[in-house]
């Protein structure tokens, strides 16, 4: 199984990027499980996405030793913390930020050997690990500082061990490269992704290019633009989940008092109340029909035209979905 994982944090341009994705994984048929680490305080309320899974991180983007602040601290602190709270044996696709799906990614690996997009404008030079002088403080900290470096950035196909051995060495390579003279005039990203090439290395993982390039769009990407466009379309219609089948939780027990749905989920004391309309497009979820075939029978019952009808059976499953009351299943005739 292929884990697909997004780190960011809370807010609305973090919300659309992270919708993007789950718009492109859902739209290129990728298998296995999408997966949103959110770096937020404790006690925030988790978004809601139709296919996502959401789990909280704690926030690192101020480092605690070395007083900085700089986002793409949360990046392997989160990936290291639900490594640790999640033990697995799985590949694990890291998506960079703002990243979107066009291929499938089918390639499952073994540990040892690692896939990332291929860096163009990989800085070289004179100093440690063929990078440029400006990165000369590394020689204090660094023992094999010959070592060649892949020319590779995010995102990145791994397998879940490797990725848990290199985590806090990528972690501690970002805070050193963050105190080097001038850090705060490079791009933010450089040192993301020269820290993962150099923890790769150390660790003799064998990274190559070969096939993630084409199947992952980056936003530097050409691609990009008209792919991002053609997401956001469906995005804000809802359209890509219209295929989708939602099936009902098992252990989910049902009532109806005058028309009116009350679910038990899980514990007897987590009762949920649905009114009429979601009373109905309950009753729907037979786990035949797709979202497209409930939004066609409430339509033809009721004569309200799709673009009324739709947008209310989307977010009313999505909500059913964010409880656990439903999942929601690709459908294939």
């Amino acid at each position: 199984m292929i884990i697909t994982i997004l780190v960011n944090d809370p807010g609305d341009e973090a919300q659309r990027e992270a919708e993007l994705l789950e718009v492109s994984w859902q739209q290129c048929g990728q298998s296995g499980e999408l997966l949103r680490l959110l770096c937020s305080r404790p006690g925030l309320e988790l978004p809601r996405h139709a296919l996502a899974r959401v789990e909280a991180a704690l926030p690192w983007e101020r480092h605690p030793y070395i007083d900085d602040t700089f986002k793409g601290y949360n990046v392997p602190a989160a990936l290291l913390e639900w490594l640790l709270r999640e033990p697995l044996d799985s590949t694990v696709l890291v998506m960079g930020g703002g990243s979107v799906m066009r291929e499938a990614v089918t390639r499952e690996l073994s540990p040892g050997k690692a896939i990332a997009c291929h860096w163009e404008n990989f800085p070289e030079g004179p100093g440690p690990f063929g990078l440029p002088d400006t990165y000369s403080a590394l020689r204090a900290y660094c023992v094999q500082r010959d070592l060649p470096l892949p020319k590779i950035r995010l995102p990145l196909l791994i397998h879940s061990t490797d990725l848990l051995k290199i985590c806090p060495r990528w972690l501690e390579l970002l805070g050193l490269l963050r105190t080097m003279p001038g850090a705060d005039s490079q791009p933010e990203s450089d040192y993301l992704n020269i820290a993962l090439a150099i923890a790769a290395t150390e660790y003799q993982l064998t990274v190559n290019t070969q096939g993630l390039s084409q199947r992952i769009a980056v936003p530097d990407d050409p691609a990009y633009p008209e792919l991002s466009t053609t997401y956001d379309s469906a995005r804000s219609t809802g359209a890509y989940l219209t295929t989708l089948r939602p099936v009902r939780q098992p252990g989910v027990r049902q009532a109806c008092v005058l028309d009116h749905y009350y679910l038990e989920l899980g514990a007897a004391d987590h009762l949920m109340s649905l009114n009429r309309s979601a009373s109905e497009i309950w009753q729907l979820c037979d786990g035949q029909k797709t979202v497209q075939d409930i939004i066609a029978e409430l339509e033809n019952r009721y004569q309200t035209p799709y673009e009324l009808m739709a947008p209310d059976v989307i977010n009313t499953v999505i909500g059913l979905k964010s409880t656990e009351a439903l999942k929601l299943e690709v459908h294939s005739k």
